[in-house]
């Protein structure tokens, strides 16, 4: 919301929605179909990546000979689909199976309501075990049921998908209110705040070496950044990772004219992640909900990077005889 009293896109140009009005607006304005159709197309895909590569520790856990009985197991909730298909080889292969064909058609659109509610349900089924209790297979359980909401009320499939184009018989743009990308907004701007809140609680963020340990941690690395000791660099890591993730996304993001930086000053955080440690699903998972803060006028220069430019016909010039007169 925009406060009239101060230029758009400075500091001060925003302000909260205090009225209900507001509120309603903020959240049920109407918006391009497109950007939620990409986000669920990429949660979708990467779901399918996802769970692959869980396999092995889903193989261990329920495929039998698991480590444990599945009557033993007590983290296991009844509503689990896992107690629905019996304790067998064959079993666990065709609800493992029906997991990527879940995250498939939520990516395809097809039969997307449906779809999702599988995904959010077979996900909560299978991340019970201890190995899914991280951070990240917790945004990815997240993902799900906030894409779940979204196809439920119609808005997940509204363009870019097998759903619509059966409904409507076109991939046409169609307008959506803003609340399913608010949704995954939200989430990822309280997910950094309250991290931030976690690290300043810290006695290691709080002095600024947290850092420090964490580059010379040798089970986690990626490459080895040990020889990173300078005091002033440490703390510079250290609590340049506290202002972003309690100032820089959580409040920056909102401004319009911030908004790029700081999805890219995010990404470049979430790079630099990557590059000096082994946190594989949070790395991964992230930069999807980034997509929520991607709006139509997003994608349509990305369209037009890719979109060739058509020259215009050039008339063939007529002939000119010896004579001077023009020939056919």
């Amino acid at each position: 919301i925009q406060n009239p009293k101060h230029k758009s896109g400075s500091f001060w140009s925003l302000r909260l929605p205090l009225e209900w009005s507001e509120w309603m607006e903020f959240l049920y304005a109407e918006s391009s179909g497109r950007p939620l159709a990409i986000l669920r197309i990429a949660l979708g895909s990467y779901l399918v990546v996802y769970w692959l590569g869980l396999y092995p520790f889903v193989d261990i856990y329920f495929f039998p000979p698991a480590i444990l009985p599945r009557a033993d197991i007590d983290w296991l909730p009844w509503w689990s689909a896992l107690k629905l298909v019996p304790e067998s080889v064959v079993g666990c292969v065709c609800l493992f199976v029906g997991t990527i064909l879940a995250a498939l058609c939520l990516a395809a659109g097809f039969f997307t309501r449906i779809a999702a509610v599988a995904t959010w349900w077979l996900a909560q089924s299978w991340l019970a075990f201890p190995e899914g209790q991280n951070s990240g297979d917790f945004l990815v359980r997240t993902a799900t049921f906030l894409m779940m909401l979204a196809a439920l009320a119609g808005h997940a499939q509204a363009v870019l998908s097998i759903d619509s184009f059966w409904k409507h018989a076109t991939h046409d743009n169609r307008s959506i209110p803003m609340w399913p990308l608010r949704m995954f907004q939200m989430q990822l701007v309280l997910m950094y705040f309250f991290a931030g809140v976690h690290k300043v609680s810290s006695v290691d963020w709080y002095q600024g070496e947290a850092v420090y340990y964490v580059l010379q941690q040798t089970l986690w690395r990626r490459i080895d950044a040990s020889w990173i000791r300078d005091p002033l660099l440490i703390g510079c890591f250290t609590y340049g990772t506290v202002v972003i993730e309690l100032f820089l996304f959580p409040v920056l993001i909102w401004f319009r004219r911030w908004k790029p930086w700081v999805l890219m000053a995010g990404l470049l955080f979430h790079f630099g992640i990557w590059l000096s440690t082994r946190v594989f699903v949070f790395g991964y998972i992230v930069p999807i909900y980034y997509l929520s803060f991607c709006d139509d006028n997003f994608w349509n220069r990305i369209a037009s990077v890719f979109q060739k430019t058509e020259k215009p016909m050039t008339q063939p010039q007529s002939a000119v005889g010896v004579t001077g007169k023009k020939t056919q």
